[in-house]
């Protein structure tokens, strides 16, 4: 009975040591993976997968964008955070959103402001060509 006793907590000693490893383990594993980028002007120039840091929880995306047509600036900025507000201004003649995901390589569209941006320079120009329509 005594040799059971004694393998007993030999047992429990190597499950234990086993769950640290395996914590440690999935703990390096689980890291977030974003994209990231730094004033870009394409979305094509952002796509460098990063290892984020363990304090960093989001993938975090700002566009900013100003001008029309032919004449516009675009900057794109991708990056891990640790903590992301989602925000979309957006104008006629200038935008800037921030978006913000919590999965690896979620961050992968640089477009959400552009295609936002294009919807409101639509509604404005439908919008003056009304006002137009009724001054004549």
């Amino acid at each position: 009975m005594l040799p059971a006793l004694s393998e007993e907590p030999r047992k429990m000693k190597a499950l234990l040591t086993s769950l640290v490893i395996a914590a440690l383990c999935l703990r390096a594993v689980c890291s977030l993976t974003c994209y990231t980028c730094l004033n870009e002007s394409s979305n094509s120039k952002c796509l460098t997968p990063t290892n984020c840091s363990d304090s960093d929880t989001y993938c975090r995306t700002s566009v900013q964008r100003a001008g029309f047509g032919a004449l516009s600036y675009v900057s794109i900025t991708k990056a891990c955070a640790s903590f992301c507000t989602e925000s979309n201004v957006n104008s006629a003649f200038v935008g800037y959103s921030v978006s913000c995901c919590r999965t690896d390589l979620c961050n992968v569209s640089g477009a959400t402001s552009e295609k936002t941006s294009f919807l409101v320079l639509l509604a404005s120009a439908g919008f003056i060509v009304t006002l137009l329509r009724a001054g004549l």
